[in-house]
């Protein structure tokens, strides 16, 4: 009879944290964790309407305009702790910018003249190997204000304008611009989304001179015209400035064209989170709320969201009254996807309109712009640590609904030990001779997934997944993930990218001079900025250190 009650008792205890934690779990909150905001040294020029993009591995702005609302054919460079001035051909003031597969920057339009007046037919080549810039030739028609976006043929999509007609036109990767075709609606800064390998969809809130439609018709590239329900309560936020395929999650490899994007509720403003996925437009569903507020004020978010494919986030950025930075993080390889909201302190000095992009690490960096007008713009870059590895150290591990989970561990754990306390003291104990030795049923399927990685050199494959391997061994999924854990000490993530440095080792052996682009794509890597983060992370230097210094 005491036996039953204690265990009454320790059931009671056990399942009370459990019962509240599954309360707390249909109404979950957004963990919310402070981080760093580094300020790196000033621009050499200060800006504002310019691009700011990765590419050979470095951060590199470009064109703009600067003090005196005066247009800048200049661009830098970040490397070894300071910003490097380069010389451009055209100023490409609120121009477009694509960072394309071949690894050289397509960099085109922007404002004709002092003032934000006009548009401009300008195209150049910035080639990230020798930090040189070469004009070559001429949009089919003057832009300002447009998005560009390369498609798998390698031919760049190019649409809308400011103050004057839009179209869609096409270059050809080469040396050609050439008209598509017209376009429904005029727009300016229009999001430009892949629905397959060469087709794609045209969208803005905004016309060319600034309005918000009252109605969004959605132009394609081989297509009519549609409209989507959604865009009936929501509204896409619109960036003013060239953002490089903004939220793109999918796989090009094994067809999958899919896109996140931030909206914003017409009627209360509240952030809402779009997939869109071919022509289907619907609101992504989140394992909580998205927050409005982290208990300093309202969040005001603003610009597009930024995907950092290896790591499976998106970011979206957002102040508040006192000139707090927040990154939205969405974990969209998971469903219902987790949300984590991080925020740094006040900052000294407001925050231009910038134009934020992510770093190698896996950073959010923002650089220039301006806070009260055009005459003025700033010379300010930071640097938002919200990477895997930064974010983790200073987020420690979040509090509320855990505590429960925590609490009832302990629980499990001390009725556990009273259990088999009480248990030892009234049954004998029996050596048992039926135990075996430990198998090596393990081992022998670590060398299963070793030997498949390497014959068939899964690694190769940017997106794979544990279930892939497992499909090929034949084996539970489960059982992959856990044996490699158990045996490396890692995730499969983590073992899967030893592979590809090692793999981009001997590539950089057998061809040091390798495009940064086929190295990626020859080992794996989803982007240039994975492979330069996950090469670092393990090596400990850039690949060009690693070169520098091998025998």
């Amino acid at each position: 009879m005491r036996r039953n009650f204690h265990l009454i008792f320790y059931l009671v205890i056990l399942l009370f944290p459990l019962y509240v934690s599954g309360v707390m779990a249909e109404n979950p909150t957004c963990p919310i964790v402070k981080v760093e905001l580094e300020r790196l040294p000033d621009l050499n020029i200060p800006r504002s309407g310019h691009t700011l993009f990765c590419a050979g591995g470095e951060m590199v702005i470009a064109g703009g305009h600067t003090s005196g609302f005066v247009p800048t054919p200049t661009a830098e460079y970040y490397s070894q702790g300071r910003w490097h001035l380069m010389q451009m051909t055209y100023p490409h003031d609120n121009g477009l910018a694509v960072v394309m597969k071949s690894g050289k920057v397509l960099l085109a339009g922007g404002m004709e003249s002092s003032h934000g007046i006009g548009q401009s037919y300008g195209v150049e080549y910035y080639y990230p190997e020798t930090h040189t810039f070469e004009g070559f030739t001429i949009l089919n028609q003057k832009r300002a204000l447009a998005s560009a976006l390369e498609i798998d043929s390698g031919k760049v999509v190019v649409s809308g304008n400011w103050y004057a007609d839009d179209a869609i036109e096409i270059f050809d990767g080469e040396r050609t611009f050439t008209r598509l075709k017209a376009v429904n609606t005029q727009r300016s800064s229009p999001i430009i989304c892949r629905i397959s390998a060469d087709d794609a969809i045209l969208f803005s809130k905004l016309d060319t001179y600034g309005k918000e439609f009252d109605h969004i018709v959605i132009d394609r590239l081989k297509g009519d015209p549609f409209t989507a329900p959604l865009f009936d309560d929501w509204l896409p936020i619109n960036w003013e400035f060239s953002s490089n395929e903004p939220g793109f999650i999918g796989d090009e490899k094994t067809g999958v064209y899919a896109y996140l994007l931030a909206l914003k509720n017409r009627h209360d403003g509240s952030l809402g989170i779009a997939k869109v996925e071919g022509t289907e437009f619907s609101l992504l569903t989140t394992a909580s709320p998205i927050p409005t507020e982290a208990g300093y004020g309202r969040i005001q978010y603003f610009g597009y969201l930024m995907a950092d494919r290896q790591a499976q986030r998106c970011y979206v950025l957002g102040v508040d009254d006192d000139w707090r930075l927040y990154a939205l993080a969405v974990d969209y390889s998971q469903s219902p996807a987790p949300l984590t909201l991080y925020h740094t302190d006040p900052l000294e000095s407001r925050l231009g309109p910038y134009m934020p992009a992510l770093t190698p690490e896996g950073d959010i960096m923002l650089a220039g712009g301006i806070v009260d007008n055009n005459f003025s713009p700033l010379s300010s870059v930071y640097l938002m640590h919200v990477g895997t590895k930064s974010a983790a150290a200073s987020s420690g591990f979040a509090f509320g609904r855990w505590i429960w989970w925590l609490l009832a561990l302990l629980v499990i754990a001390s009725f556990v030990a009273s259990w088999l306390y009480r248990r030892n003291k009234t049954v004998k104990h029996e050596e048992d001779f039926t135990a075996l030795p430990k198998d090596n049923a393990t081992e022998t399927l670590m060398n299963s997934i070793h030997e498949v990685m390497l014959k068939e050199q899964l690694f190769r494959e940017s997106e794979l997944k544990v279930a892939d391997v497992a499909q090929r061994l034949n084996a539970n999924v489960k059982d992959v993930a856990e044996c490699i854990k158990a045996n490396r000490g890692v995730t499969f993530v983590q073992f899967v990218n030893g592979y590809r440095v090692d793999y981009a080792k001997q590539l950089l052996r057998q061809n040091p001079d390798i495009k940064i682009a086929a190295l990626c794509l020859e080992s794996g890597f989803a982007s240039e900025r994975s492979f330069f983060r996950i090469f670092k992370t393990f090596t400990g230097m850039t690949a060009q250190e690693w070169m520098n210094q091998k025998d």
